[in-house]
Order: C-alpha cells, then structure tokens, then sequence
C-alpha cells in the first residue's frame, strides 16, 4: 500500500475514536446523570469506617480472648497450689507400679499363660500373642474409668452447646489402644463459634468443674486439637472440632478387623514394641497410630494365606509377625 493510503487510514482510525468521546456511537454509561454518579470522597469515607467497624470488633474479640486466657491460667495456678499440700491422686501409671511391686517375681511375661508348649517355636509365639493381646484388654475398671472421663467431658460440652454430639475415634474406638492410650474425642454439630473458640471455652468449663489438671490448645495444627489430662486419674484426652472424618476411619479399621482377624494382634504388639524404643510420636519421625494399621494391613493384603487356602491353612501369628 502506498504512504498515502496508511495516513488516510490513521486519520480516518481517529476520526472515530473522537466521535466515540463525544458520544456519537451511543452512550455507555449507567444511564445515570453526572450528578447522581457517587462521589469517590464519599465511597473512600465509607471504606474507612467500614475498616474501623472490623478493628474494633476484633479489638474487642481480642480482649474477650485475653480475659478467658487469664481465667484459664487462674484456674489452672489455682489448682497447682492446692494440688501441692492435697494428697495425689492415683494415676494409672502408678497403680501399675504397685500392681508390678506386690506381684510376686516371675521369669516369665505378666500376659503368659503356662500351659503345654507345642514343639514348634511359631506355635508357642502364636499362643503368647494371642495371650498378649487379652492382656492388653482394658479392665472393667479400666473401661469404666475411660467412660467416665467421656462422659465428663460430653456434659461440659452439651452444657455449653445442647445441640452438639460426641463421637469417639481413634484406637479407643476399634479397641487397638494400649492401657496408657489417649482417647480421641470428636464435638460435631458445634455452630456459631471459631473452633479455638469453643476449645477454650470448653476447657474453662472442665476446669470450673476441677476436672483438669493439663490443658494445652494446639491451634498452629492443621486440624486444631486441645489436648487435656484428666486430674483424678491422670487420663488423656484429644478433642477436635466438626471433625466426622476420624469415626470414617475407625468404622473402616472395624470392617478390616472382622476380615483379616490376625490384625489386631499384630498391631497392638507392634504398637508397644515401637512405644518402648520411643518410635511411636509422628511428631518425632515415628510410626504412627494409623500407619502402623495400614502397613500391617497392606502386609496381610498381600501374603499368600489371604490368596491361597493352603498357605492360609498352616499360617499362625508367630510365622506373621
């Protein structure tokens, strides 16, 4: 193309953008006058006092938050100081050192029961294993003393928030906790309240009722938990929030049980195998609770006795484990 047609182009180009300003190609406004457009001083007030309104509401949040954290502190130094000339309570752990002092002295395991050894040594480990794990059965008073402490913490809940439930997961729920095992506990239906929250809160009851003698709220968590020691028997307690997905997976490591019965017993040996050599804390680099049940699982998935009814017909824990 020729110098002259491009610069008739561009004039031409220009001459539409100036008739677009002037509105010539039609209007594509609101449809509003420039009266009634709002005023940018005015819309810029409004985003300042609406940032105000916010501050002072989280001021005033904050200042609430602080006050249950001194309450709570309070209660907790307040406990301390009689705890010091009240006598202690018996814990588990220390009747179990009692237990162990006044049992007489024995070359064998406290879970061994003495009968007619079988020949083969995988026999024999078969038969301790399985006494093992009925000795690591929770008591009646034990069972009844774990009850108990939900039940504690269920009515501080609902005296809170009647419309809230509580669900227990964990090794609690499918029966693989070891005696000295923390129970986990979920409050589902909670509404209204930020989960740190209603910890605090929560906590703030136990302890009006003097029912706690550690309180620890782990809010940096991925899923936040309050973490709390009962103060008669020295019990520990997880607690979380609107969580449903733990009592998924304890009603799933239910179903496996019934299906791959040596399950339990490995697991729950495997379990004070690795907590005696301090390899059972996910937080330290060990083999949680849940892994060890998926590894094991995994492991029995996959053996010939789950494939073949030969192989399973001479399978016996002590060739397991």
């Amino acid at each position: 193309a020729s110098p002259s047609w491009a610069v008739c182009a561009m004039l031409q180009a220009l001459g539409d953008f100036e008739r677009l300003n002037d509105g010539d190609f039609g209007d594509f406004s609101d449809g509003g006058s420039a009266q009634e457009a709002e005023d940018p001083e005015e819309g810029f007030s409004n985003l300042v006092d609406d940032a105000n309104a916010i501050l002072l509401e989280d001021t005033a949040r904050n200042e609430r938050q602080a006050k249950r954290n001194l309450r709570i502190r309070g209660l907790l130094k307040t406990w301390r100081d009689s705890a010091e000339t009240a006598p202690k309570p018996t814990k588990m752990d220390e009747l179990a050192k009692v237990a162990q002092e006044k049992a007489p002295e024995s070359e064998h395991p406290p879970w061994l029961v003495l009968r007619e050894a079988p020949s083969e040594a995988t026999l024999r480990l078969h038969e301790e294993l399985i006494d093992f794990t009925e000795f690591m059965r929770p008591t009646m008073i034990e069972a009844a003393m774990r009850d108990a402490w939900v039940h504690s913490i269920e009515d501080a809940a609902k005296s809170l928030w009647p419309q809230v439930q509580v669900h227990i997961f964990g090794s609690t729920a499918t029966a693989l906790n070891l005696p000295t095992a923390d129970i986990d506990i979920a409050i589902v239906n909670l509404t209204g309240l930020r989960v740190t929250t209603a910890m605090k809160q929560l906590a703030e009851r136990l302890l009006e009722r003097q029912e706690l003698s550690k309180v620890e709220v782990i809010q940096s968590a991925k899923v936040p938990v309050m973490k709390v020691q009962q103060r008669s028997t020295g019990l520990m307690a997880d607690i979380v929030m609107n969580k449903t997905d733990g009592m998924e997976t304890a009603a799933f490591i239910r179903e496996q049980i019934r299906i791959f019965p040596p399950l339990a017993p490995l697991v729950l040996f495997l379990k004070l195998f690795l907590a005696q050599r301090n390899l059972h804390e996910t937080y330290m680099g060990g083999l949680g609770s849940y892994l060890l049940v998926c590894v094991v699982l995994s492991f029995l998935q996959l053996h010939p006795s789950a494939q073949f009814a030969r192989a399973h017909s001479v399978s016996t824990l002590g060739k397991l484990l």
